[in-house]
């Protein structure tokens, strides 16, 4: 397998790609090979950035400039974001099909430890043999709340 990954923050926009590809052993399939990949950028419309974490090479926790506060306090953080993915499934004897997704989302940090995340997603996926499905496509709309420790 083989799994580069690449990222810059450049202030309040960021960039990360990542690229998969894994080499299987598997007799009678044909010996198949799979890959994909995805492209992800954003930018904090706050001014915040997002912060990555060396020792452990993540992105860690994003603080906002100011919490949000009823009482007519800060905003959170608000970060756009927009992500291109893609994975082929079919290799040798194995048909798992393609898919593409387009992600548009929205993330709210209210304070350090709670988001809240909106997404759509327009997916696409072609040539699977089981279930049969070709050129399926799926808009999905997605909310997420959640409490980071």
């Amino acid at each position: 397998m083989i799994n580069p990954e690449w990222a810059v923050v450049l202030g309040p926009l960021s960039f990360q790609a990542e690229y998969v590809q894994a080499f299987v052993n598997a007799g009678t399939a044909g010996d198949p090979g799979f890959w994909g990949g995805y492209l992800y950028g954003s930018y904090f419309l706050t001014g915040e950035h997002r912060r990555y974490d060396m020792k452990k090479g993540i992105f860690s926790q994003v603080t906002p400039n100011d919490n949000f506060q009823f009482s007519g306090g800060g905003w959170g953080a608000w970060e756009l974001g927009l992500r291109v993915s893609y994975v082929d499934l079919n290799g040798g004897n194995i048909r798992g099909g393609k898919e593409g997704n387009l992600t548009a989302g929205l993330n709210w940090y209210i304070d350090p430890n709670i988001r809240i995340m909106f997404n759509y997603i327009h997916a696409d996926v072609r040539d699977r043999a089981a279930p049969l499905i070709d050129n399926g496509n799926a808009d999905i709309f997605q909310g997420r709340f959640q409490l980071n420790f």
